[in-house]
């Protein structure tokens, strides 16, 4: 089966993410279980019950220079996120997630102008349900709600409450071969901060085992918000998943914006580990 999926003090989770479990296997006599897939979220398989996965991203930055306004200005931005996962019951697992640290600056190339921000970010609760294919069967889907709190640093949060749902579909439609749809239905406070506005998000993942342990991916993702004036944003991305072991899986990719709304390039470096 293909291990692919989906934005605590940071020292210890590192440590407990980058810990390779070298043991080989089970022991003699011990019966073999498979273990589901490991990858970033939105995925529609969820932790075994009782079992914990911790989701690290040392790397997540992104550049922008093209906007819909057609100004001058370049935008960098660097996220720390973090996401504990814990199987509650077999088919349902819960999830805390936030970013450690965000730091964002913006420059304007004709005036020289410069603004930045800081600190940590909002924090999300989360809860994916497994309505088939945990375990078995060439097709899996779940339905993976969020609720997202103001808890960052003022310069960094969101503001106010933001919600939303996934739901990952993945198809392993022949030998070495899947293709994922995850769809995304999201809610927010508008750009005036009068009212909630709404968002619809879609990510199709086509993926090709290499070879034992390694898989490559390509992506496409956009979202259009219904908000009046608002533009759809579009990227394309690649990237490769190597299995290091059942409980262990790293995971760089990069895209590319396709639109002015998009972000010009981001790349970003996931980090999984099963415990």
């Amino acid at each position: 089966m293909l291990q692919r999926r989906v934005r605590n003090t940071s020292t210890i989770a590192a440590a407990l993410v980058l810990v390779p479990a070298l043991s080989g296997g089970a022991a003699q006599g011990e019966e073999v279980v498979e273990l589901r897939p490991l990858g970033p979220d939105p995925h529609p398989y969820t932790t075994e019950q009782g079992r914990f996965v911790v989701e690290f991203t040392p790397l997540d930055y992104t550049h922008d220079r093209r906007n819909p306004e057609r100004t001058n200005v370049r935008v960098d931005a660097f996220e720390l996120p973090l996401t504990v996962k814990y199987g509650a019951t077999d088919d349902l697992e819960v999830q805390v997630g936030a970013d450690l640290f965000a730091w964002e600056r913006e420059r304007d190339a004709d005036t020289s102008e410069r603004s930045r921000s800081r600190g940590f970010g909002d924090t999300e609760l989360r809860a994916k349900y497994n309505l088939w294919g945990n375990d078995e069967g060439e097709t899996a889907i779940a339905v993976l709600p969020y609720l997202g709190l103001p808890t960052g640093s003022r310069d960094v949060r969101v503001g106010g409450l933001y919600g939303g749902s996934y739901v990952p579909f993945e198809w392993e439609f022949a030998d070495g071969w899947a293709f994922e749809w995850n769809p995304g239905f999201h809610a927010a406070r508008n750009a005036a901060d009068d009212g909630v506005t709404f968002a619809f998000s879609s990510e199709w993942v086509l993926e090709r085992e290499l070879f034992d342990g390694v898989d490559a991916f390509v992506e496409f993702d956009y979202e259009i918000a219904a908000e009046s004036g608002s533009r759809w944003v579009g990227a394309i991305g690649a990237g490769l998943t190597f299995e290091l072991n059942e409980n262990t899986v790293i995971e760089p990719e990069v895209s590319f914006g396709v639109t002015r709304s998009a972000d010009t390039v981001t790349g970003a470096i996931h980090l999984i580990r099963r415990f």
